[in-house]
């Protein structure tokens, strides 16, 4: 045992004091190796002599230990202990997903059970944002797939869950801003664009469904449910629906009818 500023006990190397390690060349900085499957290659960090942390090889859960490197804390003792974990063959990232492999390019798995705003499961805050954009998802390859899926699937959700919550709050003076700004405007010979589709399905006796639901309430000079308009070279419908077979102010033919409630026993008139 070797020991520089202390008296050696258990380690061949022990040393009391700071460690600067020099590259003999530009491709090497500090090795870590192990010689057979049972070993870890892995450097530990202690506090008051107790194992606290580790970053290298994955420990020896299974025989596949080359196939993952992990940031973990200790001791190890399962798959909750590993903060971070990396896929050696395809560099996957998976956090929380133990010394699971991740399947995606970012793999994040949270025990989060109420958490919400900064403590929630994901939280990315923007403070210093002001005109640029905070988080971006894009795709030159996309054809028949999605590019971000929300999916809740459990049965014990109350009167407050929501799929998507937008809210934009604070004084806003002579402003317009918008909840939610979609656009659809792709292009080509048949290309039919819906800038929002919605469905809802009453299941069970009891359901009740609503296709879409608006409301305007506040203290301002207007307040205004819905408006809508519609333009372009063929027949537009500012309003259009089907159950009941309603069409509101049809813009580009006079030969529509600008009110038509047909199953609601109110006469069609035209312009």
């Amino acid at each position: 045992l070797v020991g520089i500023g202390l008296t050696p006990t258990t380690e061949l190397l022990e040393v009391a004091g700071n460690i600067r390690i020099t590259a003999a060349s530009a491709n090497r900085r500090f090795i870590v190796d192990r010689t057979n499957a049972a070993d870890f290659g892995r450097l530990l960090f202690y506090s008051a002599s107790a194992e606290k942390w580790g970053i290298g090889l994955r420990g020896n859960e299974d025989t596949t230990a080359d196939n993952l490197f992990s940031i973990y804390n200790a001791p190890i003792g399962g798959a909750a202990g590993y903060a971070l974990t990396i896929a050696v063959a395809t560099n996957n990232i998976g956090i929380g997903t133990g010394y699971a492999t991740p399947g995606g390019t970012l793999s994040i798995v949270s025990g989060n059970v109420s958490g919400v705003t900064t403590s929630s499961a994901i939280n990315l805050t923007a403070n210093s944002l002001t005109g640029g954009t905070g988080m971006h998802l894009t795709s030159t390859s996309l054809t028949v797939g999605t590019l971000l899926d929300l999916l809740v699937s459990g049965t014990s959700g109350d009167n407050s869950q929501k799929g998507l919550n937008i809210s934009l709050q604070g004084a806003n003076a002579s402003k317009t801003t918008y909840g939610s700004y979609v656009a659809n405007q792709h292009s080509g010979a048949s290309a039919v664009n819906y800038a929002g589709y919605f469905t809802a399905v009453a299941n069970g006796g009891f359901s009740t469904s609503y296709g879409v639901y608006a409301t305007a309430t506040g203290g301002g000079t207007s307040s205004i449910g819905g408006f809508f308009t519609a333009s372009g070279p063929g027949t537009s419908f500012a309003l259009m629906t089907d159950a009941g077979n309603i069409v509101f102010g049809n813009t580009s033919s006079a030969t529509y009818a600008r009110l038509c409630v047909h199953n609601g026993h109110i006469q069609s008139t035209q312009s």
